[in-house]
């Protein structure tokens, strides 16, 4: 099965731009080592096709240490109480859907 996410357009820039390295979710899904499609939510086109790393449990974190990473992956302080921040994956590489 080949899994996909609509992601939004300023994602997949900074992917190809070496700014995005990982991705929080608050779900796990046995992806690792396995390619994911990332879906343009402007266009609904498969724009990149992502390799996933690691997948890090972040459910034994506090919440400060939560907050530091969502710091780092420049997730807006008005969005925290909303945002599940459980699981970070690592993208090893990926290739660019012509």
């Amino acid at each position: 099965m080949f899994h996909t996410f609509h992601v939004s357009p300023e994602i997949i820039k900074n992917i190809k731009d070496g700014k995005k390295r990982n991705a929080l979710k608050g779900y796990y899904v046995p992806v690792e080592g396995k390619q994911i499609g990332l879906i343009n939510s402007d266009t609904d086109k498969i724009d990149l096709v992502i390799k996933v790393g690691q997948i890090m449990d972040l459910t034994i974190l506090s919440r400060e240490e939560k907050n530091m990473i969502m710091d780092d992956e420049n997730i807006q302080e008005s969005l925290r109480p909303y945002f599940s921040c459980n699981y970070m994956y690592t993208i090893d590489s990926f290739e660019t859907i012509q």
